[in-house]
């Protein structure tokens, strides 16, 4: 998963994605938070739980490698 920031932070992407596989599949995908009604909070909480858990672990890979590198 990419993009995850820029739907948190509303903000540019971060990021460049590379695929050196030729086989690659994108899907992209765009949430008008706006018109969602109640019905759908419960997804959209469990959206938001599944990024924040894919962004710490991201960080503690991150962190793994900083530490490495000291």
């Amino acid at each position: 998963m990419f993009g995850e920031m820029t739907f948190v932070t509303k903000k540019s992407r971060s990021a460049t994605i590379l695929s050196n596989d030729n086989m690659t599949v994108l899907l992209s995908f765009e949430i008008d938070e706006d018109k969602c009604s109640e019905i759908y909070a419960y997804p959209f909480m469990q959206l938001y739980k599944n990024i924040s858990l894919d962004l710490a672990k991201k960080i503690e890979k991150t962190n793994k490698k900083v530490r490495n590198i000291s």
